[in-house]
């Protein structure tokens, strides 16, 4: 059956237009030298934001972990040099429910240790190192991660490569508990004295884990994609070839709604650079495959799966002699439903976007570095509606260079970007700007359509508020809250109704239902007999 879409504001009238202000700007410096730039941002169940990088010293880099207020104040840093006191570098953090922070890199563990290996570091929610974890390949050799990510019971997983001898490297999978305990570890390799990578891991609603890398074939490279079980029980593998290209790499993966797994990597074919979309199922049937090819070289940077499982892609298009934002969107079917460039203040310049997130909405938020008429690099954030038209645009400009690479979004519509800002030649702070909107005012009625009815009281709420609603027909009802992001928080119904009025109370407090929610919008969607009907509300804490 065709459902019928209304989305209904909670506003008393026509919703305003955003207005979008800086709210505030906060510098790392490091040690007073060199390059600080992060790799990871993330907000925590606070509102807190972690930001996750590397901090230059006289030694080579190091970890940096930094945790700022929703109002911009450092509450803790946390600097790692490891026992090798030498090269040490991030490449992922996560968070987990209880504001924990995971990271992981590669460390120098000094060569009693290992050398090069794998490092994964717990900090508490005070910056208090818990753990720290070290892997070591085989024979002392470098061994690089290049992915993470945790899953609902806090289970870290990181992935990469482990170096068997110097030109064999093995796609290597690492599962931890919350408590540090090595759970599993796999590795996949294709031909002998050939290189394998790991780019990326995810896993879904039953805990399995999806690896994607890379794995050499004779004429190159392929994708390869690998299912395990909870236990590492290989469950299958699927391989997409190259385009008789010299390499094809997955750069991300993500699972949407319906647990199918996308993965996004790029090829290098007679001399372009284009990337490859890929969508199985869990079973590993690929569902569809599509390659862009806009340019001479078109890099993809981030991936999203939207609300209504969506793709967006962010990166870069070069054509000629100048390079684009690039923003793309595919269906769920594998549908173009977008395809946009965008040039900066200067129209001969290079312009890369770095990150892309959708709100409930489908509205599409992206950052990146943009050069300005100064021929200067400039934090380039931008909203666009779901088809792709600019809401606003702001630029973080200073005297000097600035790339932003990280972005966050949170549950009052605030926005954050982290990235790498020039303080003078030769030396660059981690710079985190943070963005706040201000829209309509909320109400407390805010939908009817025929017989069907659907609204919230009180709002804003803390910590319960009584959802009401009225069916006119019977069926199956389900209310599902989500957050600004479209993440699924819980499900308050999910049962046959007859025609009627009823009441769902939600409570934030409760843990099944919203016991880690900060203040912010929300949303409320009631389905029922093709009809889709959704709400905004208010919790204040």
């Amino acid at each position: 059956m065709k459902k019928i879409i209304i989305i209904y504001l909670i506003v008393t009238a026509n919703l305003l237009s955003a207005q979008v202000t800086q709210e505030w700007v906060a510098t790392y410096p490091g040690t007073g030298s060199g390059y600080n730039f992060p790799k990871k941002s993330d907000i925590d169940k606070d509102g807190n934001f972690i930001v996750a990088g590397n901090s230059d010293s006289t030694h080579g880099y190091d970890y940096i972990v930094l945790k700022y207020s929703p109002s911009g104040n450092l509450i803790w840093k946390q600097r790692y040099n490891g026992t090798g006191n030498s090269y040490d570098y991030l490449i992922g953090m996560v968070l987990d429910d209880s504001g924990n922070v995971y990271v992981t890199g590669e460390s120098d563990d000094g060569a009693a240790l290992g050398g090069i290996n794998w490092v994964t570091i717990k900090y508490n929610t005070n910056g208090q190192m818990i753990w720290k974890r070290s892997l070591n390949w085989i024979g002392n050799n470098t061994d690089e991660p290049f992915g993470m990510s945790i899953d609902k019971e806090r289970n870290i997983y990181v992935i990469g490569f482990g170096r068997v001898t110097g030109t064999e490297r093995a796609l290597v999978t690492m599962k931890y508990n919350s408590n540090g305990d090595s759970i599993w570890v796999k590795s996949y390799t294709s031909l002998p004295s050939r290189s394998n990578w790991g780019y990326s891991v995810v896993t879904d609603d039953s805990l399995n884990v999806y690896s994607s890398g890379y794995g050499a074939v004779p004429t190159g490279n392929e994708i390869v994609t690998i299912k395990y079980d909870r236990k590492g029980i290989q469950k299958w593998i699927e391989k997409f070839p190259t385009y008789y290209g010299d390499y094809l790499r997955p750069t991300f993966s993500a699972f949407d709604k319906e647990n199918n797994l996308i993965v996004v990597g790029y090829s290098y074919i007679s001399n372009n650079y284009d990337f490859v979309t890929l969508k199985y199922s869990t079973e590993g049937n690929l569902l569809w495959s599509r390659l862009y090819n806009g340019g001479n070289i078109d890099r993809a940077n981030s991936l999203f799966i939207d609300n209504q499982l969506n793709i967006l892609i962010a990166g870069f298009t070069f054509k000629d002699t100048y390079g684009d934002y690039l923003i793309l969107k595919y269906a769920p079917n594998g549908d173009t439903l977008l395809i946009k460039n965008m040039n900066g203040e200067d129209p001969g310049s290079d312009d890369e976007a770095y990150s892309i997130l959708s709100d409930f909405f489908g509205n599409i938020y992206i950052t990146g570095a943009s050069q300005s008429t100064s021929f200067r690099m400039d934090y380039f954030t931008l909203k666009l509606d779901m088809n792709g038209k600019i809401i606003w645009s702001k630029r973080y400009r200073t005297p000097h260079e600035n790339f932003a690479y990280c972005l966050n979004l949170n549950s009052s519509g605030s926005i954050y970007v982290s990235g790498e800002g020039e303080l003078s030649i030769g030396y660059t702070g981690i710079v985190s700007v943070k963005y706040s909107t201000i829209t309509g005012i909320l109400s407390e009625r805010i939908n009817e359509f025929g017989s069907y009815e659907l609204y919230n009281y009180p709002n804003p709420f803390n910590p319960t508020t009584k959802i009401k609603y009225t069916l006119l027909k019977e069926g199956i009802v389900k209310i599902t809250i989500y957050n600004s992001l479209g993440q699924r928080v819980t499900e308050l119904v999910n049962e046959f109704k007859q025609p009627g009025a009823y009441i769902a109370e939600f409570n934030a407090r409760i843990a099944e239902q919203g016991v880690n929610l900060s203040s912010g919008i929300y949303f409320y969607q009631l389905e029922s007999n093709g009809i889709v009907l959704t709400g905004r509300m208010l919790l204040i804490k």
